[in-house]
C-alpha cells in the first residue's frame, strides 16, 4: 500500500511540475515558405494562417531585395515613407499589437509586381484564420527584432524578443502540489 502511495505522490508532483510548463509557444512563419521573400503574390501564402501576437515573421531574401514594415497608405502606394528599410537578408519581426500589418520590398518596382504582404494579427487567445485585406486601413506597430543592415536609420530595432512559451500561473502548480501532498498523507495514515 505504501509503494502505491509513493507512486501516486510522484505522479502528482510530476503533473504539478508539468502544469507550470509552457502551454502556448510563438510560431515563426517564414514568409513565402520555400520561395522566401521574392517577387510573387502572397495572398495564397497568407490564406488559412492565423497570426497571433508574439508570433514571428521571418523574411529570407537575396541581396537584390529588402523589407520594410509600412502603414496602410504606404502599402497601397509601395513607398517606404520614413520607416527603416532592412537589407540583411534574414529579417525577423515579432508581431505586437492586433490588427493589420504591412510589409513591402522597396527595390525598383518589386512592390508593384506583388512583393508585398499584409497580415491580420489577432490576440493570442483567438484562433480565427486570417485573410488578405482588400482595403488596408491600420498603421504598423510591429518592431523588427534582428535586422542588421538598415539603409535608413529612423528607428532602432529592439533586441531579440524572447519567444519562449507562456506559463500557467503558479496557483495551478500550488493546487496540484497541495493535492498530491494531501493524498500522500491521507493514504499513509
Amino acid at each position: 500500500m505504501r509503494s502505491s502511495t509513493m507512486v501516486l505522490m510522484m505522479v502528482m508532483v510530476a503533473v504539478s511540475l508539468c502544469a507550470g510548463k509552457a502551454v502556448l509557444a510563438a510560431t515563426t512563419y517564414k514568409v513565402g515558405d520555400d520561395a522566401g521573400w521574392a517577387i510573387m503574390s502572397y495572398d495564397s501564402w497568407v490564406a488559412g494562417k492565423t497570426f497571433l501576437e508574439g508570433d514571428i515573421l521571418e523574411f529570407v531574401y537575396g541581396s537584390n531585395h529588402d523589407v520594410v514594415e509600412v502603414n496602410a497608405a504606404n502599402y497601397q502606394s509601395c513607398a517606404a515613407g520614413s520607416n527603416t528599410v532592412f537589407t540583411d537578408g534574414d529579417t525577423k519581426y515579432t508581431l505586437s499589437g492586433v490588427g493589420m500589418k504591412y510589409y513591402i520590398c522597396t527595390v525598383s518596382t518589386h512592390c508593384n509586381q506583388g512583393m508585398k504582404v499584409s497580415i491580420n494579427v489577432v490576440a493570442a487567445a483567438a484562433t480565427t484564420p486570417t485573410t488578405s485585406p482588400t482595403t488596408p486601413t491600420t498603421p504598423n506597430t510591429t518592431t523588427p527584432t534582428t535586422p542588421s543592415s538598415p539603409t535608413t536609420n529612423t528607428t532602432t530595432p529592439s533586441s531579440p524578443t524572447n519567444s519562449s512559451p507562456l506559463f500557467l500561473p503558479p496557483s495551478i502548480f500550488t493546487l496540484f502540489l497541495i493535492l498530491g501532498l494531501t493524498l500522500f498523507f491521507f493514504h499513509s495514515s
